[in-house]
């Protein structure tokens, strides 16, 4: 008895090509979404930081007086003006030393100033007291996103176009106005 061989040779063989090709395309489909995830995730961490940061400065005026020192909280430096904070310790850190209420609101914004740059990349600060409420204060926390390589990953910064001039792509910003 003779067996004749089947015509469909290598149909096994191209069928696990086709395979791999499909899991392939899966499995880069997994990678990207699990790296969108890791973004996604550093870019909230770093909202989250921004806005514990700024509750902490507003908190800080409050204690020293709210509407009333508000002014000596203004801070109005450029994005590249702020590249350098300095590493100096507050006046009124000691006990021994009585400050009055302006010297505690520079070393309250040099603190802060260098936290925000410690916790956030390239983090910038920008503080002004409202033109028409005088008991209202403006702030903005700007910062360099690395994983946004685009405006259109970018959250609308209008309201950072101070801090954004000079800083280029990646940039997110957190606006608050605060009643003291």
């Amino acid at each position: 008895m003779l067996i004749r061989r089947s015509r469909a040779r290598g149909v096994g063989l191209i069928e696990l090509l086709v395979a791999i090709a499909v899991t392939s395309i899966g499995l880069l489909a997994l990678v990207a979404s699990h790296l969108s995830a890791l973004r996604s995730v550093k870019q909230t961490h770093h909202a989250s930081v921004a806005t514990q940061l700024a509750t902490d400065i507003v908190e800080r005026m409050r204690a020293n007086g709210g509407r009333d020192q508000a002014g000596d909280y203004v801070f109005t430096n450029s994005w590249s003006g702020q590249a350098q904070v300095p590493k100096t310790e507050p006046a009124c850190a000691t006990k021994a030393v009585t400050c009055s209420a302006a010297e505690i609101a520079a070393d309250d914004l040099l603190q802060w100033r260098q936290s925000v740059r410690a916790l956030l990349p390239e983090g910038s600060v920008y503080i002004e007291k409202d033109a028409i409420v005088t008991d209202v204060i403006r702030l903005w926390l700007a910062w360099r996103d690395p994983a946004s390589a685009s405006d259109e990953d970018v959250a609308d910064t209008t309201d950072c176009a101070q801090l954004k001039a000079s800083a280029g792509d990646g940039i997110q910003c957190l606006f608050l106005r605060v009643k003291l």
